[in-house]
């Protein structure tokens, strides 16, 4: 499927990282505000900041409740550790609109609409 999007999917940090790892944690019962994903070409942007509004982009390639799976430093962002109560949401990112218009677009299936989910064909 490739890109998957939702609305409204942000929480904060659960627990700190160090910008070398690739499993993030969000807040208790928030996982599921995040697009699942079930292909293994399923994925979706995300952005983490801190309070000096520093950003790092990174790509969400599995879901495990609360526990994010990503690829740190993407888009020309640098990884940096982020600590506990930081915030992370899903973000429409510069590649992710370029993979969308590569895709020619984005497919609405019923169920997909109702739920708040876009997913790509």
């Amino acid at each position: 499927m490739g890109l998957k999007l939702s609305n409204n999917a942000r929480s904060l940090l659960s627990a700190s990282v160090t910008a070398a790892e690739t499993v993030v944690r969000v807040r208790a019962g928030h996982g599921s505000r995040f697009p699942t994903l079930t292909d293994p070409d399923d994925w979706f942007p995300l952005a983490l900041e801190n309070e000096l509004g520093e950003i790092e982009y990174l790509r969400c390639i599995g879901r495990s409740g609360d526990a994010l799976t990503v690829r740190r430093g993407q888009e020309g962002s640098q990884p940096l550790a982020y600590t506990a109560g930081d915030a992370i949401e899903l973000r429409l990112t510069a590649l992710a609109t370029q993979e969308l218009m590569g895709s020619g677009g984005v497919v609405l299936p019923a169920a997909s609409v109702s739920a708040g989910v876009l997913g790509t064909a």
